[in-house]
């Protein structure tokens, strides 16, 4: 290294240095700090905050970005973390308990530790650390975090169950996290396993993917064979391999990290004991759990580094290692009858036997995968596929050549959805994979369905419609007065009848769509499956409101042609009585045209990742849409957040909503600029409108109603 370098380096370090102690480091930099840690993108900000701070740290203006130590920030952070613990007293009530044995590697128990209290997670936990009498600098390691961590210290090493069963029975939390000390956790990863925990049913225990510090997998659930082996699935392959990034019930997971009710885990007595000290103790445990009637799930999502083996080893003929080959006999001879019922050894059984569900196979086929805070026709596909798998069917969604692994993609895959690539989907049709498709939208079910019934000729077959496009189109036509496009929208109704005809069901998304298509064919099999909308836990209140608001995405010509006929013909006449008023434009990819009418009083955001400020600042939610077809899902997250709703006849199709009693429903201009004036001045009308918009969209449209909808449509297909 040359000494100019060098002489950075230096300077960088002394100015991070100066940052512990300087009265200059605000919460200010502090925030940037958190964010630099995890995005190199964020340095040049890093240094216009800095420069901010005045003269006293612009020494950092002379020290390359690359020079910045990342380490050294986060050091930081945790003595600015460990320094605010609260009191005991003081602290919120864990839900969770993590427990970590440890056993020397002091500096991989520092790292562990480091990256358990600076995740980014809401589920609120405590740690213990029980310590098998180590001998290196792990006591002091332990010591450093006492403010946050309770230690637990044996006189000797009590090997890994007996260290894990007195962890437990010093916890508070309703689930037990084992995790091992030579782990790295990231954001969210506790929040992650509990959630799956308490979203899906007769759940016992959840675990992660366990990946090597080089970013191949060491386990993606785990496999036992009907000889006692046991196989980590997916062991040094792509972390991003479709194969292992879903959700699915497992034969076990390992304890390097393992989230148990601690009720079942009481109940089986902890981790049995003839495993002591180590090995085969989680897989004996989550026999356990699948004995008492509970399911042990693995969660992709959730991604862990495990340097695998630094406490015990990967020589199985000495140390605790050994005791890998001695325990399999006792396994073995502890669960031999359920061991006959397991797959026999070879990896021709190892796709079966990675995954215990045994449902039926739904094959969903969408233009892409779901962006389900962007637009509701997304969010409706991505609530369905979660109710299927809910429910306990297999479903597998096609990724198109171009898509991205993204994080909607990876999402699909924590809720259980196995991701199919294009090129695969037709090898797997006529492989007999799938017992029933899915296709979403006119134009996916239209390339496809020639496709399908070459490979699978007798496989029925969904067209979900999301909206009927033939009756958006003519009204489209009807507005605009133009022959080639009525022309067109009648093209389109002839090839859209075409396609119902020739699947099993056709779903439509409101009662009004069902009657448009039986009325051009009073033969085809229809049923009604409805957006879904997840509850809120807002309590709305007219005070300090003073927004118009409208959300959707741009790239649905209706919400277009909305704005710019609000703007040019509803909203004089608001200000008119009103004076100026600030109009918030929300959702993606708007046009030209729309970004134009920006100005002092019109805000045009694009995409927002969270919508929840625009619409806690908003008086009144505006829909007015001259044409579209099926279920306006902008209006029932309006509703959802209490925001009164003033629509038109089409904004309200679908919705059920009542004029005067839901929502406030115009199609005359100056009638519809009148009752958003109304919202304005009666706060008793507003408070009204608001609480019955929330009651009935909750009531009709909440999860609890599209799963029984879809459990009956379904049925049709598999019985009950």
């Amino acid at each position: 290294m040359s000494s100019k370098k060098r002489s950075r380096k230096d300077r960088s370090r002394f100015f991070i240095a100066h940052l512990t102690k300087s009265k200059w480091l605000s919460e200010r930099i502090l925030s940037v700090l958190e964010r630099f840690l995890n995005k190199d993108h964020l340095r040049r900000r890093l240094r216009q905050v800095i420069r901010q701070q005045g003269p006293a740290v612009r020494e950092v203006l002379n020290v390359w970005e690359a020079d910045l130590d990342s380490r050294e920030l986060s050091n930081i952070l945790l003595d600015r973390a460990l320094a605010s613990a609260p009191p005991p007293e003081d602290r919120e009530p864990p839900l969770c308990s993590v427990i970590i044995p440890v056993f020397n590697n002091g500096t991989l128990t520092y790292s562990c530790l480091k990256s358990l209290l600076l995740a980014k997670v809401t589920t609120p936990f405590e740690v213990i650390a029980v310590d098998n009498a180590s001998f290196d600098h792990a006591p002091v390691v332990l010591d450093h975090f006492r403010s946050k961590v309770t230690v637990i210290r044996n006189e000797t090493n009590e090997g890994f169950v007996t260290a894990c069963n007195q962890g437990a029975a010093a916890a508070t939390g309703r689930y037990l996290l084992f995790l091992n000390n030579d782990t790295v956790v990231p954001d969210a990863w506790l929040d992650r396993l509990v959630a799956t925990a308490e979203e899906h049913e007769n759940v016992g225990a959840v675990g992660c993917k366990l990946v090597f510090p080089d970013g191949t997998i060491q386990e993606a659930g785990g496999i036992v064979w009907n000889d006692g082996s046991a196989c980590n699935y997916g062991k040094w392959k792509d972390p991003d391999d479709p194969h292992f990034t879903f959700l699915r019930e497992v034969d076990y997971c390992s304890a390097a990290c393992l989230l148990v009710r601690r009720d079942l885990f009481e109940e089986l007595g902890g981790f049995d004991t003839r495993y002591a000290p180590a090995y085969y103790e989680d897989t004996d445990l989550c026999f356990g759990l699948r004995s008492l009637g509970y399911r042990v799930l693995y969660q992709p999502c959730c991604e862990i580094e495990h340097c695998e083996g630094a406490t015990a080893g990967i020589d199985e003929n000495v140390g605790f290692k050994r005791f890998q080959k001695i325990n399999r006999a006792k396994f073995t001879a502890k669960w031999s009858q359920t061991l006959a019922t397991q797959s026999p050894p070879g990896s021709r059984h190892r796709e079966v036997a990675a995954d215990r569900r045994r449902g039926p196979r739904i094959l969903v086929l969408d233009w892409q995968v779901p962006t389900y805070d962007r637009d509701s026709g997304s969010l409706r596909i991505f609530s369905i596929l979660k109710a299927l798998t809910r429910l306990g069917y297999r479903v597998s969604f096609m990724l198109q050549k171009k898509a991205r692994y993204d994080h909607y993609a990876r999402e699909l895959g924590g809720i259980g959805v196995r991701l199919v690539p294009k090129k695969a989907v037709r090898r797997e049709l006529a492989g007999g994979r799938h017992d029933l498709v899915i296709a979403s939208r006119m134009n996916v079910a239209e390339r496809f369905l020639k496709h399908i019934r070459r490979a699978a000729p007798r496989l029925p077959l969904i067209y979900d419609t999301v909206d009927v496009h033939f009756v958006r189109e003519m009204r489209a036509a009807e507005l605009s007065r133009d022959k080639q496009a009525l022309a067109h929208a009648r093209e389109v109704r002839r090839r859209e009848i075409a396609i119902a005809r020739a699947c099993s069901l056709t779903l439509a998304i409101t009662e009004a769509d069902s009657q448009h298509l039986l009325r051009e064919d009073p033969t085809l099999e229809v049923a009604v499956l409805p957006n879904v909308h997840q509850p809120l836990a807002v309590t709305a209140t007219p005070e300090g409101r003073r927004s118009l608001m409208f959300i959707g995405g741009f790239k649905h010509p209706p919400n277009r042609d909305a704005m710019l006929y609000f703007v040019a013909e509803i909203l004089p006449l608001i200000t008119a009585e009103l004076g100026p008023v600030e109009l918030q434009i929300v959702g993606s990819d708007p046009p030209a045209e729309v970004a134009a009418l920006s100005s002092e009083t019109i805000v045009v955001t694009g995409y927002v990742p969270d919508t929840t400020p625009y619409f806690a600042r908003s008086r009144v939610f505006v829909c007015p849409l001259r044409y579209g077809a099926g279920m306006k899902g902008k209006i029932g997250e309006a509703q959802l957040h209490g925001v009164p709703v003033v629509t038109t006849t089409i904004g309200a199709e679908g919705i059920e909503l009542v004029h005067g009693e839901t929502a406030l429903i115009q199609d005359d201009e100056s009638a519809f600029a009148q009752d958003v004036v109304r919202l304005f001045q009666d706060d008793l009308l507003w408070t009204r409108l608001s609480a019955a918009g929330k009651s009935h969209i909750e009531t009709h449209f909440g999860t609890a109603a599209l799963e029984e909808r879809l459990a009956r449509i379904m049925a049709s297909f598999f019985g009950s």
